[in-house]
């Protein structure tokens, strides 16, 4: 019955549209055997529910919360939102602001969900992720809202120019988006974490001097050093 009403949807996406045709194909399969054919059929059923929901950044305003309380927010926000299919991925928590990672399902009523947010926080902004081809000017300008502590963000847009780099290039973009998953961990409070991936930015940049698109490289390879040695973690912008 669930997969009926699955097919039945009428997805816009084209993604969805070939899980869809996959979930037919494993669901008339007779030469496996019924546990194989059941599992992927329910591998295949999660996934395309996955595909008909849209992924969106809710955040909140910070009232004296820090990463120590990310994952009591993080269980709260699921509590407040899970009865009608929102998926609350992840939880973190910035200076000024509680990001929440969500998915939510295609034809949402989006306001009250905010509203539902609104009772942990006052809600200060949200924002659909979708991919967006950029230009590396473009790209690079959008990643400095790292000094916003935007840190995920930052990730998301610098790894299509990280993929698409070569040579030295290539490096010092890995050791940027390292940088930023390093403060992801930091806003859920897993600092061994933090530091840990901060040695690998730290051997990513190693080679990394001057400025890159008005970065400072030099000073960000002292800041990781700092971090590092002390094991005292303190943000930086670039």
């Amino acid at each position: 019955m669930i997969i009926d009403s699955l097919i039945a949807y009428p997805y816009s996406n084209r993604h969805s549209i070939s899980i869809i045709k996959q979930i037919h194909t494993y669901r008339t399969l007779s030469t496996e055997s019924t546990i194989t054919r059941v599992y992927r059929f329910n591998w295949l059923v999660c996934l395309a529910i996955l595909y008909i929901m849209k992924r969106y950044i809710i955040h909140l305003k910070n009232q004296n919360y820090i990463p120590r309380h990310a994952n009591w927010l993080l269980n709260r926000s699921r509590n407040i939102v899970s009865d009608i299919g929102v998926i609350v991925q992840d939880t973190r928590v910035a200076t000024e602001r509680i990001e929440f990672d969500t998915s939510i399902p295609e034809r949402s009523d989006v306001e009250e969900i905010l509203r539902r947010f609104n009772t942990i926080s006052p809600v200060l902004e949200y924002e659909l992720l979708a991919e967006r081809k950029m230009e590396k000017h473009e790209a690079i300008r959008n990643a400095r809202d790292f000094n916003n502590e935007k840190y995920w963000q930052t990730h998301e847009v610098l790894e299509p120019l990280w993929k698409a780099a070569n040579g030295e290039e290539k490096a010092l973009l890995n050791g940027i988006i390292l940088i930023a998953a390093a403060f992801v961990h930091d806003e859920k409070d897993e600092s061994s974490i933090c530091i840990s991936i901060l040695n690998r930015a730290k051997k990513k940049l190693s080679q990394a001097k001057g400025l890159y698109f008005e970065i400072d490289l030099d000073e960000i390879n002292r800041q990781i050093l700092r971090i590092i040695e002390t094991g005292m973690i303190k943000r930086f912008t670039i």
